[in-house]
């Protein structure tokens, strides 16, 4: 038997016995087709059955189709997978980082920053759409929602009119949260100039121990007494460690 390297220029068999001259066009067309065809198949689950269907390196795969929309970007997508150790690596990676990955160049990097950077505007105006928030546990699963999984402390706050309708929620303060970073003042501050009557507030125990510290407790005295003398209201300090929220209020420090 006789075997046939497909190389530029090779005589080879098609199903109905004619021979094609296979070429470094041909090849490359036909690279170009199954590319597209995968890339529409990827579209149709997630348009069908949701970003649930599709695995990490076929989430980023399809959002580098935007950045390199005529190369085979699976291998891109599992090394960056690979070197990040996972899809929230690679979105949280900073630009420098990103560049650092052959095959990623500024204009990729800035679409995986730009996809990021839209979770928590989406999420802000998510909050925002809300009728309003009646218990600590829907206030907890939408600080949840904005803190969970960060790697440095956040500081975060929702502001409310008199029936707990949201009216903004904003992040305050990044880094470590104490009296010295987190004052009372400029959340007061942001209160006032969203005309809210309430605020509940929130930050994120990245070790995750849903344990208060001493700091967490002097915050929330401080941040009691500011809002009475401005006569706000203070409903909630909540804590997010993980998947876990502690409400203040509801252990007793409120």
């Amino acid at each position: 038997m006789t075997v046939v390297r497909k190389q530029q220029g090779d005589l080879q068999p098609r199903k109905h016995g004619r021979l094609i001259m296979v070429t470094k066009e041909n090849t490359a067309a036909d690279s170009q087709r199954w590319m597209a065809g995968h890339r529409q198949r990827l579209k149709q689950r997630l348009v069908e059955h949701g970003l649930q269907s599709l695995a990490d390196y076929e989430v980023l795969e399809l959002l580098l189709t935007y950045a390199l929309p005529r190369r085979d970007v699976k291998p891109l997508a599992k090394k960056l997978l690979e070197q990040f150790s996972s899809l929230k690596g690679v979105l949280d990676a900073p630009l420098e980082k990103l560049m650092e990955i052959d095959g990623v160049s500024m204009h990729t990097a800035t679409l995986i920053i730009f996809s990021r950077s839209l979770i928590p505007r989406y999420l802000n105006q998510d909050v925002i759409a809300r009728d309003s928030i009646t218990s600590p546990a829907q206030a907890g699963e939408l600080c949840r929602s904005h803190l969970e999984g960060l790697a440095d402390e956040h500081f975060f706050a929702i502001f409310l009119d008199n029936q707990h309708h949201v009216l903004a929620a904003e992040t305050i303060h990044r880094g470590t949260v104490s009296m010295s970073a987190v004052y009372p003042r400029t959340v007061m501050e942001r209160a006032l100039y969203h005309k809210a009557a309430a605020v509940i507030v929130a930050h994120n125990h990245p070790g995750g121990s849903t344990r208060p510290s001493a700091d967490d407790l002097a915050i929330t005295r401080e941040l009691q007494q500011a809002a009475t003398s401005l006569g706000l209201r203070l409903l909630d300090h909540l804590i997010v460690a993980g998947p876990k929220v502690v409400s203040l209020q509801e252990e007793g420090h409120i």
